[in-house]
C-alpha cells in the first residue's frame, strides 16, 4: 500500500520523492509503483519469470460490482449458507478454484496475482483507502472528495513524480492518467466518491475524464435504460471542453494561445499560486489535445472491428474497457475504468 510520509496537509512544493514513495511498499494488483516510474530506465538484468516491468496499466475498478463469492473467491468448502450460489471449477493454478462462469480466466490463472486478503477497518466501501492508502478515513470524508485530508489518487502521484523528473516537458497529446466512463458515482446521487483526485497535491493533478455520450438499449434494467445493460453502436467518448467551435481553426487557436502565454507571463503572482498553476496545466493539456489527432482517434471506438467490439461486450463497461486498451496503445500510462453504482443498489441483496 502506498505510504505518504509527513502531515496530510503539507503543500505539494514541500514534498520530496522520498515523501511520496516508501520503497518496496507501494503496490496495486502486484504492480509496484516504482516499477511504473522507472519502466524505461532499463540496464538491469531481466527476470527469467514473469512479464517484466509494467509500462502501462489498465485498472478495472468494480465499485459496487460483482460479489467475490460469485467470481474469484467462491469458498467451495464453506457451509451452504456462506459460500456463493454457483459451482466452482479448477484453474491452471494448483489448488485454486473460481466461479464456473469464468472458464477462460481459469485457464490463465497461473498468470494472475489473486489477492483474497485485502481488508480495511472502516464500515464503508473504502474507495479512498484502496486507491490512495490514506491511513484514516470516515463516512463524511468518504462522501466529500474535496476534503483537505485526502491523499492523492495513485495515478496523480505518477503525474506529480513525472513532472518533478521532467519539469520542462510539454503536456502530452494523450493524457498520462485517465478515468472512464465518467466521474465515478456522478450519476447515482449527490455524493461523488473520494480517493480519485489529486488530493493534497491539488486539482493540477486530477486525472482527465473521458465521458460517455450515447443511449442505452436495455429497458429491462433496474432503472430503465441503464447503459451498463447495453448501449447503441454509435456511442462515443469525449473530453469535455476540448471541441473547436464552428469556424475556429487550429492556427487561430495557436495564435490565441501565444497571446495568452504573453499575458500570463506578466501575471507571475497568479502563476505561483496553486490555482494558477492548475489552470496553466489544464490549458496546456487542452491545447495538446486539440492540436493533435492522437487522442480523438483513440477515443473513436467505432474504428474497432464489430466482432471485436462484441467480444468486449456492447455495454458501457465493455466499451470502456475497449477504450482503455486504445488509450494505452496511444500513450496513456494509467487508465482507470470504473463500474459505477448507477442505480443498481437493490442488486446487492443476498451478496457479500
Amino acid at each position: 500500500m502506498l505510504r505518504i510520509l509527513g502531515s496530510n496537509r503539507r503543500a505539494c512544493d514541500a514534498l520530496s520523492r522520498r515523501d511520496m514513495i516508501q520503497a518496496g511498499g507501494a503496490s496495486l494488483l502486484g504492480l509496484g509503483l516504482a516499477d511504473l516510474l522507472h519502466a524505461n530506465e532499463g540496464n538491469e538484468p531481466q527476470l527469467t519469470r514473469g512479464f517484466g516491468r509494467a509500462k502501462n496499466v489498465i485498472l478495472l475498478f468494480l465499485y459496487g460490482g460483482v460479489s467475490q463469492l460469485d467470481t474469484l473467491d467462491p469458498k467451495p468448502g464453506a457451509p451452504e449458507d456462506i459460500r456463493g450460489p454457483f459451482s466452482s471449477i479448477s484453474t491452471s493454478l494448483n489448488g485454486v478454484q473460481i466461479s464456473e462462469h469464468l472458464p477462460k480466466l481459469a485457464k490463465m490463472a497461473d498468470r494472475v496475482s489473486l489477492v483474497r486478503s485485502m481488508t480495511h477497518p472502516y464500515p464503508i466501501h473504502g474507495v479512498a483507502f484502496a486507491t490512495t492508502g490514506v491511513k484514516h478515513t470516515d463516512i463524511p470524508m468518504e462522501l466529500n472528495r474535496d476534503d483537505s485530508r485526502h491523499w492523492p489518487y495513485f495515478g496523480s502521484v505518477l503525474d506529480y513524480l513525472h513532472e518533478v523528473d521532467n519539469p520542462n516537458a510539454p503536456q502530452p497529446a494523450v493524457p498520462a492518467t485517465m478515468h472512464l466512463p465518467w466521474v465515478q458515482s456522478s450519476r447515482s446521487g449527490p455524493h461523488k466518491r473520494s480517493g480519485l483526485l489529486g488530493g493534497f497535491l491539488g486539482p493540477r493533478y486530477n486525472p482527465v475524464v473521458a465521458e460517455f455520450v450515447g443511449d442505452a438499449t436495455n429497458p429491462r434494467t433496474y432503472r430503465p435504460n441503464d447503459p451498463y445493460g447495453g448501449i447503441k453502436q454509435d456511442c462515443r467518448f469525449e473530453i469535455q471542453g476540448t471541441g473547436l467551435p464552428n469556424g475556429l481553426t487550429i492556427d487561430r487557436v495557436s495564435t490565441r494561445s501565444s497571446l495568452l502565454d504573453q499575458f500570463n507571463t506578466s501575471r507571475r503572482d497568479l502563476d505561483k499560486s496553486k490555482i494558477g498553476s492548475s489552470l496553466d496545466r489544464f490549458r496546456q493539456l487542452a491545447m495538446s489535445i486539440i492540436a493533435s489527432p492522437r487522442l480523438s482517434e483513440a477515443l473513436d471506438v467505432s474504428k474497432e472491428p464489430a466482432p471485436l467490439r462484441n467480444r468486449y461486450g456492447h455495454h458501457l463497461f465493455g466499451q470502456s474497457a475497449l477504450l482503455a486498451r486504445r488509450l494505452v496503445e496511444s500513450g496513456s500510462r494509467l487508465v482507470s475504468v470504473f463500474w459505477d453504482e448507477f442505480a443498481v443498489f437493490l442488486r446487492h441483496v443476498g451478496h457479500a
